[in-house]
């Protein structure tokens, strides 16, 4: 048992700690405020130089005999990197090539080259995007190096910021292969930049025997939000070659690209072994199925897992007015 002494004592130590705690909440509260006011005061500041700069690039950028642009007097590196961050992102071709030798003219390519040094991983990742906007070999260099680096993260940043460069495609890809990295969650943005920039690139991949499952299902999953649907042939073809979950993937690609096979894949795997893979095709069929399915659909009424036996005895009751009228369900 505590004397009174003592649970006195360790009252008064409680307290203690917990105005301190407070303290030290207040004192981040208030740090975080007046770092923000300076921020917004900083912008303000600089604003009508940005907002020129700004204009004056975009008539550049329209302009290929335009003259060299200077950076106003005044404005932060930092700033004039963003801007050029802001328009890397929505100009394309020569005026991108124009803005990028603007860039390095004005010293946001080596500002980004440091900043790959950062101790802060988001500024070290920020900085490996923003050069993949610089098709400069300097920054083409910086990036390649950064594909050898223990971590994950930073190879994968790198690849994607490569692969805007439609040339690289092939080479990041056997990069990619190889690197155990390509195959987890991380790597989805690369394969959905590569999806978008050079879609052959990714189907090629889908007929290789050194390509494994977990790493069809991204290249699946890539093409599908790629919208590609001129890959659907190859997609189908990957059914049955492989493992349950790239066949389901499979459909699931071929249906959100709303392309007819996915209705021959629905009705070649309501017949797996796997009831996840016989669920998929029940729910493609629930959506799409037409009254000529309904013999099919009956099996899968007869299935052994109770829900999937449910929901097609439901798709049935659906399917059989139609049946009846000689019609073809929504």
């Amino acid at each position: 048992m505590l004397g009174l002494g003592s649970l006195d004592f360790l009252m008064r130590l409680i307290w203690q700690a917990t105005l301190v705690l407070v303290a030290i909440g207040l004192v981040l509260s208030a740090g975080l405020v007046l770092r923000r006011l300076l921020e917004e005061w900083a912008a303000a500041r600089h604003r009508p130089a940005r907002e020129g700069l700004r204009r004056a690039l975009l008539a550049s950028l329209n302009r290929p005999s335009a003259g060299p642009l200077e950076v106003p007097a005044g404005l932060p590196l930092a700033e004039t990197a963003r801007l050029v961050d802001e328009l890397a992102q929505i100009v394309r071709g020569d005026a991108r090539t124009r803005l990028g030798a603007f860039a390095v003219g004005a010293g946001i390519e080596r500002y980004w080259l440091r900043r790959l040094r950062s101790a802060t991983t988001l500024r070290r990742l920020d900085a490996v995007r923003c050069l993949g906007l610089l098709a400069t070999p300097t920054a083409r260099g910086a990036l390649t190096a950064m594909l050898d680096r223990g971590d994950a993260r930073y190879r994968l940043a790198a690849a994607e910021a490569l692969a805007q460069d439609t040339d690289l495609a092939s080479w990041l890809v056997e990069r990619l292969l190889v690197d155990p990295a390509s195959r987890g969650r991380l790597a989805a943005r690369f394969w959905h930049r590569l999806a978008a920039n050079a879609p052959q690139a990714v189907v090629a991949c889908l007929a290789r025997t050194d390509v494994d499952a977990a790493l069809l299902v991204r290249l699946l999953e890539a093409l599908g939000d790629a919208g590609h649907t001129a890959a659907a042939t190859e997609i189908e073809l990957l059914l049955g070659r492989h493992d349950a979950t790239v066949d389901r993937t499979a459909l699931a690609t071929l249906d959100r690209l709303n392309h007819p096979a996915v209705l021959r894949c629905a009705r070649a795997l309501s017949a797996a072994t796997e009831a996840d893979s016989r669920r998929a095709a029940l729910g493609v069929l629930e959506r799409r199925g037409r009254a000529r399915d309904a013999e099919l659909i009956s099996g899968l009424a007869r299935d052994p897992v109770a829900d999937i036996a449910a929901a097609a005895e439901r798709l049935l009751a659906r399917l059989r007015p139609a049946t009846a009228d000689g019609a073809i369900p929504a």
